[in-house]
């Protein structure tokens, strides 16, 4: 199990903490506002939740640190402070500074970002930076422009994991009949039935697609938009 550490709590950082808490993850909430953290405690949203100066190396190193205030305890650190960009970047140095494997910083501009860009170790599996704008808005822009995509995630710069309803154009048929690693170079992983809340791992070439089924499968950038027009 990964251990978080969350600076900040607004919008943003309570949705995140309610996830993190129902995926069971052991957490440590860093906030200035007292009753913030009371009413973290209070709904028992992370493990720990402390009132503390974030910019502040010594309370942070006490806090996300050993004994000896040399080796940080936390895998995690996510930065969530909002408009107070001078903190969010203050923040994110310590947490570098004081050893966390990898930091997370919500950004609320352009300018923010870049900053931190010069800061981070940016890459796969490396730091990463949030923003929750351009992100709800490519989200929303995908289900508008792609509306069978329930969730797409990249797998590298060729090719996409998707969770996708089925075009009509498939429905009916089987997939022997589709051929459609030979059609769209999509693999299917498992097919989740409307009727069932189980996922078949196992999917037989006879199996019938359906209009309600689940389709989790990875395929090619560019075959996507081929794999969802319709005929």
């Amino acid at each position: 199990m990964k251990q978080f550490v969350v600076i900040g709590v607004g919008r943003f950082g309570s949705a995140l903490l309610e996830n993190l808490a129902q995926a069971n993850q052991q957490v440590l909430v860093i906030d200035s506002d007292e009753r913030t953290i009371q009413h973290i405690n209070d709904n028992r949203l992370a493990t720990y939740a402390v009132v503390a100066d974030a910019t502040n190396e010594n309370v942070m190193r006490s806090l996300i640190c050993s004994k000896d205030r040399l080796k940080c305890e936390y895998d995690v650190g996510i930065v969530c402070i909002g408009e107070n960009i001078e903190a969010s970047i203050l923040v994110t140095v310590l947490l570098k500074e004081i050893g966390v494997k990898k930091v997370m910083a919500k950004v609320t501009n352009d300018l923010h970002g870049k900053v931190l860009e010069k800061l981070l170790n940016i890459g796969p599996g490396g730091d990463e930076i949030i923003y929750p704008y351009k992100d709800i808005a490519e989200l929303v822009s995908m289900r508008l422009v792609r509306p069978n995509i329930q969730e797409e995630i990249n797998l590298s710069a060729d090719h996409k994991f998707i969770r996708v309803s089925p075009p009509k154009k498939i429905t009916g048929r089987s997939l022997v009949d589709l051929n459609l690693r030979k059609n769209y170079e999509l693999n299917i992983i498992g097919i989740k039935s409307q009727k069932s809340d189980a996922v078949d791992f196992s999917v037989k070439p006879g199996r019938i697609i359906e209009s309600g089924d689940t389709i989790l499968a990875v395929i090619p950038n560019a075959m996507l938009d081929k794999f969802l027009k319709e005929d």
